[in-house]
């Protein structure tokens, strides 16, 4: 247990302190941008998003998931194999961009200047490099490395964007310049670091690869279409907005996204550290369910622990942002089942890939992106920005739902869902309730009860810590 919280330590305390530095620079934008300004900045990393999934055709799922079969030295051959579909790809993109880009660009942010097709171009191809970068650091359990890293990336973020804006006009240029000259310095350092892995000599008595280009491919293939399936799923809300509500709807509706984010640092730390250590448990211990069972019941419980602190104190968070995103604050609440159904499902699916079946990734994909454009397209119009976060929540929930279900299919654990399922119900209740009401006496009441039949319901999980303290206390 000593070891596992020491790597977890490690990789967590970089996402957590990059994020925090991140979250330094939302005041900075939110108070020289408009709302339709920072709302364009959304729709660039979005489509970004989007076009970084189609290039990396799911390999990236690949390097991860063979790493530990390869022999040691052969690592950096499977990374250079894994990165030839990539590069294809990425070649055949910047081709289509330079004949079709302005076209994009010009309904999306009202701009066809070759400084934004430019900017879209170096932006995905850097962040394919950057993703299997820190990849190379991740799968070595280079915690301190990968913390460092993230550090570096999110400091070089905020001195631009204090740099430019007494350099440049105050537009979403300011933001997108930033996010992208902090990528490539980021991919210079951690390719001048990982030097060795991704450029170091093949040996010819070395052993060959035990996964070759087609192996990587096929196996590739089904996470490429979940992950773009996912990534449809995760940007419809902007698109929604985009196209019926507007720029200003879709500028309050990413703040509250951002405000998120912080709550999303856990999960973010968690899956960076959880799917290593998940992968080689069930390697070495196979039939001990009893270990993810009591991470899943501790995540549960903390995150919908942090949730319900976050909407009980949302007036002060929101003051962070400034007056003109003040309708954020209803945004707010359904927006935080982002972060608990996705870590909560990163511990409750794991069967799906311990037992190599991702399809069941791709019907969970399509199942959640289908409840959640059929809500989209019935609430943003009446609704906006307030229908998308509703819309986002019951997406999320369906995403929680059946990646657990598909998993206990497959590798049934005694999770105890009951508990979980009641939870979840009676804070979806709450955040609606949040959703068009303002903090009241009534809110805040609910929210203190809610709390402690968390505590109440995951009670056991307070008993394995005090026996682990014990027995620490005896050694």
């Amino acid at each position: 247990m000593n070891n596992l919280m020491k790597n977890f330590s490690a990789f967590s305390y970089g996402t957590i302190l990059s994020l925090l530095i991140a979250f330094l620079a939302i005041p900075i934008l939110t108070r020289i941008l408009s709302p339709e300004e920072y709302g364009k900045i959304t729709l660039f990393v979005t489509l970004s998003g989007i076009f970084s999934t189609i290039i990396s055709f799911g390999t990236d799922q690949a390097f991860v998931r063979f790493f530990y079969e390869e022999h040691e030295d052969n690592r950096g051959k499977l990374l250079r194999k894994t990165l030839i579909i990539p590069s294809a790809l990425t070649i055949i993109f910047i081709v289509i961009m330079l004949f079709f880009g302005s076209k994009i660009t010009l309904y999306y942010f009202d701009d066809n200047s070759l400084s934004i097709i430019l900017s879209l171009i170096a932006f995905v191809t850097f962040s394919l490099i950057y993703n299997f970068g820190l990849l190379v650091v991740r799968m070595q359990q280079k915690g301190n490395t990968y913390s460092l890293l993230l550090i570096f990336n999110k400091i070089i973020y905020l001195l631009l964007i204090i740099s430019l804006i007494y350099l440049i006009p105050h537009t979403y240029m300011i933001g997108i310049g930033s996010l992208l000259i902090s990528l490539m310095l980021s991919v210079i350092v951690i390719i001048f670091i990982e030097r060795i892995f991704w450029f170091k000599k093949i040996k010819k008595d070395t052993e060959k690869l035990i996964n070759n280009i087609k192996t990587i491919s096929l196996f590739s293939f089904p996470f490429f279409v979940t992950l773009l399936i996912n990534l449809i799923f995760k940007s419809a809300d902007k698109f929604a907005l985009e196209g019926w509500g507007s720029y200003e709807d879709l500028g309050i509706y990413s703040s509250g996204v951002v405000l998120v984010g912080m709550l999303g640092v856990l999960q973010a730390s968690f899956t960076i550290f959880w799917t290593p250590v998940a992968y080689k448990k069930y390697e070495l211990e196979p039939e001990n369910k009893q270990f993810f069972k009591i991470i899943s019941q501790i995540v549960s419980f903390i995150m919908i622990a942090i949730a319900l602190i976050v909407v009980m104190i949302r007036d002060y968070i929101i003051l962070f942002l400034g007056e003109d995103y003040r309708e954020a604050i209803f945004i707010l609440p359904m927006l935080l089942f982002i972060p608990i159904a996705t870590t909560i499902s990163e511990t409750t699916q794991i069967g799906i890939n311990f037992k190599k079946k991702p399809r069941y990734h791709i019907i969970t994909a399509i199942i959640a992106s289908l409840v959640n454009l059929i809500f989209l397209f019935i609430l943003v119009p009446t609704y906006g920005a307030k229908g998308a976060a509703i819309s986002t929540a019951l997406g999320y929930l369906s995403y929680l739902l059946f990646r657990t279900v598909f998993s206990q299919m497959l590798f049934k654990i005694e999770y105890g869902l009951k508990n979980l399922s009641l939870i979840v119900c009676l804070l979806f209740c709450y955040m609606l309730h949040l959703t068009f009401y303002d903090t009241s006496i009534f809110s805040l009441t609910t929210g203190i009860c809610l709390f402690l039949l968390n505590i109440y319901l995951y009670k056991d999980i307070f008993k394995i810590f005090v026996d682990y303290h014990n027995k620490s206390s005896d050694n």
